[in-house]
């Protein structure tokens, strides 16, 4: 078969996705994005419950609780709605993409199955179909739903409560300390973005066994070797990356268990190697728990982090630390949600699956929507570190000219 043929026949199975399948393609994606925007705000009535509740006006109360209750139903209305949408567009799909597939294959004389591979045609009736669901067809309500979750997120530590971000700013134009007041800021962002995802009690979990792990070890350092404690650090990753590919432990699933596990299995390391005499287990829960690292790094070391953790802050270093978080935090956001999402929607997602030129094509815009969503992500973990007065290190200076 030749590359123009395989093209066109890549761009049929392609239309064959999308034809008269986009409107329950964008009604899908419109009411996920609606849907975890109320779920946010169902999240801040919940809070300005409580304030209400602490200042004793029952007349407001009653108030915000109705209209509590009425969005949780618009809650459960529009999730209901997206669930059938999604549904019914990848069904649409799929059954477009199979009857395509058995009629290119019903078209062949006998004669060319002898000359050609029957089982790429099986496998495109089969397994093509389940990577086909998973990695293509519900990939673009994954990135849509992971990008507002994280500007959500960022949004609420920035305005969400003078708790939050407000406070952090004062206390560090005021020279005080922020060590303390990270570690409950991390707390909170954390219970409440894995409280939004499902996955606190997974959070929780992946806490008190690396505790238990590094309590132990601390204490009885020259009776456990390294080799036992770092595999029982690792576990918790293990399984997760298990559930991955083997269904009986699809239930193991936390998000930034990664990076979370190094950081983990770096302070045993440092531990043991006496490049730290002593970590309290105060510091310990900071290093593992710093919340703008934990979705996708960047990737920071304990003793550097220590470093910054301990260190006293003048009122003139925070402001300069507050004016390039910010500008961290607004380039960072602008360069995953804008380039990153333009270019998977308009460049990636119409490309045909074979080909030279479109294989070459992938390639590259593949490679600049890693680095702008990457690049964004970490730009705005860097700017929120700043904020808390951690210098969270640049991992990667100018990618594409270091090569």
């Amino acid at each position: 078969m030749s590359e123009n043929k395989e093209t066109r026949l890549a761009r049929a199975y392609f239309s064959a996705f999308y034809e008269k399948n986009h409107i329950r393609y964008w009604a899908a994606m419109v009411l996920s994005i609606l849907g975890i925007g109320a779920n946010l705000f169902v999240t801040w009535l919940l809070g300005a419950m409580i304030d209400i509740i602490a200042a004793g006006d029952m007349e407001r109360l009653w108030g915000t609780l109705w209209l509590w209750l009425g969005f949780a139903a618009v809650v459960l209305a529009v999730d209901t709605g997206a669930y059938w949408a999604k549904f019914g567009f990848i069904r649409r799909a799929l059954v477009q993409y199979k009857a395509l597939a058995f009629r290119q294959l019903s078209e062949k004389s006998i004669s060319a199955f002898s000359r050609e591979n029957t089982g790429r045609y099986l496998s495109t009736l089969t397994n093509d179909v389940t990577t086909i669901e998973s990695s293509y067809l519900e990939k673009p309500f994954d990135l849509a739903a992971y990008a507002l979750m994280g500007a959500a997120a960022l949004v609420m530590m920035i305005w969400y409560s003078p708790l939050l971000a407000v406070l952090a700013v004062v206390l560090g134009l005021l020279g005080k300390s922020l060590k303390t007041y990270g570690l409950i800021f991390s707390v909170l962002m954390l219970a409440l973005v894995f409280g939004e995802g499902g996955q606190l009690s997974a959070l929780i979990a992946f806490y008190l066994w690396e505790g238990a792990v590094f309590l132990a070890y601390r204490r009885w350092q020259k009776k456990l070797p390294l080799w036992l404690v770092v595999p029982l650090a690792l576990l918790p990753l293990a399984l997760v990356k298990m559930g991955e590919v083997w269904s009986p432990f699809a239930a193991f699933r936390l998000l930034g268990i990664s990076y979370m596990t190094f950081r983990a299995v770096e302070a045993l390391l440092n531990l043991h190697d006496e490049t730290i005499q002593a970590l309290s287990f105060f510091q310990w829960s900071s290093f593992l728990l710093f919340f703008p690292s934990v979705p996708s790094g960047p990737i920071d070391r304990c003793r550097r982090f220590l470093s910054d953790l301990e260190r006293k802050i003048t009122p003139e270093e925070y402001i300069g630390l507050l004016r390039r978080g910010v500008w961290k935090l607004t380039g960072g956001a602008f360069s995953a949600i804008v380039p990153g999402g333009l270019i998977w929607q308009y460049w990636l997602t119409p490309l045909p699956d074979s080909g030279f030129l479109p294989t070459l094509s992938y390639l590259y815009g593949y490679t600049l929507f890693l680095f702008f969503n990457f690049a964004g992500s970490s730009s705005m973990a860097i700017g929120t570190g700043y904020l808390l007065g951690i210098r969270v290190p640049e991992n990667f200076r100018q990618p594409f000219l270091s090569v």
